[in-house]
C-alpha cells in the first residue's frame, strides 16, 4: 500500500480525515483505491479487504 493510515477519500492534514467533511462530492478521491488501505477514515479499500480475506482463507493468519 502507498498509505497505510491516510484516507483514500477525504480532507484535511495529516491523514485525509475530517468528521465533519467525511468521503462526499464535495472532498478529494485518490486516483487509485487499490493503493490505499484506508477509504474514509473508518472503513477499508477494497484492497484491503481483500488482502485481509486472503489473509483468513490462505492461512496467513491462521494456525
Amino acid at each position: 500500500f502507498e498509505s497505510v493510515l491516510k484516507a483514500c477519500c477525504g480532507v484535511g492534514e495529516p491523514y485525509n480525515f475530517n468528521l465533519i467533511l467525511m468521503c462526499s462530492a464535495a472532498t478529494n478521491v485518490c486516483k487509485d483505491p487499490s493503493t490505499y488501505a484506508n477509504w474514509d477514515g473508518i472503513h477499508l479499500t477494497e484492497k484491503a479487504y481483500e488482502w485481509m480475506a486472503h489473509g483468513f482463507l490462505n492461512g496467513l493468519f491462521t494456525y
